[in-house]
């Protein structure tokens, strides 16, 4: 409604997973999937799925998102697809490239 807040929370080692990504591709940007739940204007980020360390293809990320669907199927937990998340190669990079 009028005035409410939307609030995305990223549990702190899906956090360090994204970082620890970065940091072992210094000179690529990396691409990843985020998962997580999703209740009314809450979204609560739980997983952290790399996917690539450089420009994703349509192929790499229709493939990506096939796979990572039916693991979520078949785990029973309500988790789904909430994101999508870029790690630029330049750490002061600050506006999100072409595939972001």
């Amino acid at each position: 409604g009028e005035g409410s807040k939307d609030s995305v929370t990223v549990a702190p080692e899906v956090f360090a997973l994204m970082v620890a990504h970065a940091a072992c591709h210094p000179t690529a940007p990396v691409h990843g999937v985020l998962v997580g739940s999703r209740t009314k204007n809450k979204v609560d980020i739980t997983d952290a799925v790399p996917i690539c360390h450089e420009n994703p293809t349509k192929v790499l990320v229709e493939t990506s998102l096939s796979l990572i669907l039916s693991s979520l199927e078949g785990d029973k937990s309500n988790k789904s697809i909430v994101g999508w998340f870029t790690a630029p190669e330049l750490l002061g990079e600050t506006k999100p490239g072409p595939v972001a």
